[in-house]
């Protein structure tokens, strides 16, 4: 089943299906119009007909059809649980995020920012957080974001991760880190007076000093 989900999990080859179908409903549609304005062959006994009434009924749910197999698979694909490693739950407060690391027992922790006075040096400003998400490399991570209270937006453009956080939703999100390094994030949806205070910070690092750092909490696996 996942060998064949996965020619559906491509984002990429999914635009350019959906962008081919277009293409081809322009050159159709241009192509009836000008038979239909000549008037001549085909067009001239099929204009105004019952059977083209028909036709132009029964051709859009059919392309409808075809566009939204894909994306049904990739919609099953995001919620099922054999493409994850880890899972990662992400709730929005205001103004912090709440990590759960809900394959592990008491992994879990509020993310505040840093204020500015109480930055170390090099430190960012706005940016910087006492927790940070810590991540190993080359695993395949899942992330299920909600909200607590308002509309917040977990976001880390520098790797191309965006996802709403909803109250009462869970939103999946699906990412694999390849580079080392500590990635720098904010809330992308205006939840407050403190908007410009709830920053996300997502350091990837190697398994062992990822085991290293649960060791700091009482868990289980």
């Amino acid at each position: 089943m996942q060998n064949i989900l996965s020619r559906f999990w491509d984002y990429d080859w999914l635009r350019d299906y959906i962008f081919c179908i277009i293409n081809f409903i322009l050159v159709f549609v241009f192509g009836c119009m000008i038979g239909i304005c000549s008037e001549t062959g085909f067009f001239s006994s099929f204009y105004k007909s019952p059977a083209l009434e028909f036709f132009w009924t029964i051709f859009p749910v059919v392309i409808l059809f075809f566009i939204g197999i894909p994306r049904i698979m990739i919609l099953y694909q995001n919620s099922v649980d054999f493409l994850r490693d880890i899972t990662i739950k992400v709730t929005g407060h205001q103004w912090y995020w709440r990590y759960d690391y809900s394959d592990f027992s008491n992994v879990e922790f509020d993310s505040f920012i840093v204020p500015t006075r109480e930055l170390s040096f090099g430190g960012f400003r706005l940016l910087e957080v006492d927790n940070r998400v810590v991540v190993p490399g080359n695993q395949f991570l899942r992330f299920v974001v909600t909200s607590g209270d308002v509309l917040h937006s977990w976001a880390l453009p520098r790797i191309g991760l965006k996802v709403d956080a909803c109250p009462g939703r869970l939103n999946f999100i699906f990412f694999k880190p390849t580079h080392f390094g500590i990635f720098f994030g904010q809330c992308r949806e205006i939840c407050g007076s403190n908007h410009s205070f709830i920053p996300i910070c997502l350091e990837r690092t190697s398994p062992t000093l990822f085991s290293s750092w649960l060791s700091n909490f009482s868990y289980a696996i």
